[in-house]
Order: C-alpha cells, then structure tokens, then sequence
C-alpha cells in the first residue's frame, strides 16, 4: 500500500513524465530532502527509474476512479 505522499509522488511522475527531484518536490508541496528520500525508496521497489516505471503505474490503478456520477443543481 502507498502512502499519501508515496502517492503524490508516483502521479506526478505520470502526469508530468521525467522531472527532476526538485521539480517533483515542488509539484507535491514536500521537501527536497523528503522526496528524495521517498524516490530512493520507490525506486528500490521499482516503481521509479529516473521517471514512473509500469510497475509504479500498476501501483496507482487501484487508486484510479472507475466510475463518477456528477450531480448538478
């Protein structure tokens, strides 16, 4: 399971495709030297490679909304 941050990371990564660490820091609102951190790790689990891997985009589909209804007033 990923954590919020964890999260944050991986989807900007596939909304946005290669960004520097501080770029990705910038983009989820964390520290440099925490998303650092958080790219070692995701890239240890294999999920990050200088940009998201498919196994980091399989690791956000279960997170992904399948179905929304939007009501209007």
């Amino acid at each position: 399971m990923l954590s919020k941050k964890q999260f944050d990371i991986l989807e900007a990564y596939a909304s946005h495709g290669k960004l520097t660490q501080r770029g990705v820091a910038e983009l989820t609102n964390q520290s440099v030297g925490n998303t650092n951190r958080l790219i070692k790790e995701l890239t240890e689990v294999g999920f990050v490679n200088g940009g998201i891997t498919t196994s980091g985009l399989a690791a956000l589909k279960p997170y992904r909304v399948k179905r929304a209804v939007f009501l209007a007033a």
